[in-house]
């Protein structure tokens, strides 16, 4: 199929994922993501979640559509209460902060949930252009430090928001990134984009 060429030849992942959306088709687009993540529910949790809930952090805001943040939190804090909402839901939750109870945002949605993933370009656009969304992302970064894992320079996913953070003004000099990689394009991005970098070696 043309779609699914032009998909793989297309270096913006934005991009791309809008061809094979096209080319699937409304019926098996979403049979095929499923389909990927059909084990997430019950595949081992990556022990990075378990750990970071155990430092007493007051929120993950994340990327994935696994829920590996929401169970993490039900294993390290069983029976203790969690607020968990998709991006497209920000305008419902934009006072998590002042609740005080720990949060999870999925801000490219769930996989339950079709109508909240977020991997074309509009669909961005869209999240990007809800008023609770700017307010919730604003409020995290001034009521908050933030420590941005798991990303790197090339992260189209992450780097997305992170422009756009920029872009509307906001200053990320007092927010952090964690990060392996040490070269002149990963530091000249921190730099431009306002992240200290907290640098560590991989190995072992």
């Amino acid at each position: 199929h043309a779609l699914v060429n032009l998909s793989k030849a297309e270096t913006n992942i934005w991009l791309a994922f809008g061809h094979l959306q096209r080319a699937l088709g409304e019926t098996s687009y979403p049979s095929a993501i499923r389909s990927a993540f059909a084990d997430s529910s019950t595949v081992k949790l990556p022990p990075i979640y378990l750990k970071l809930w155990s430092l007493g952090i007051t929120g993950i805001l994340t990327l994935n559509i696994d829920r590996f943040a929401s169970r993490a939190f039900s294993f390290v804090r069983p029976g203790k209460g969690l607020r968990e909402f998709e991006g497209i839901s920000a305008n419902r939750h934009v006072d998590v902060l002042r609740s005080g109870t720990p949060f999870v945002v999925n801000l490219h949605g769930s996989i339950e949930d079709q109508s909240s993933w977020i991997f074309t370009q509009d669909e961005f656009e869209k999240l990007t252009e809800l008023p609770g969304y700017k307010t919730l992302v604003q409020t995290c970064f001034t009521a908050r430090t933030i420590l941005f894992m798991g990303i790197s320079a090339d992260d189209q996913g992450a780097t997305r928001h992170l422009d756009y953070l920029k872009s509307q003004g906001l200053n990320l000099g007092s927010h952090f990134w964690l990060t392996e990689r040490n070269d002149s394009t990963t530091h000249e991005w921190a730099e431009r984009i306002g992240l200290r970098q907290i640098l560590y070696n991989s190995h072992d």
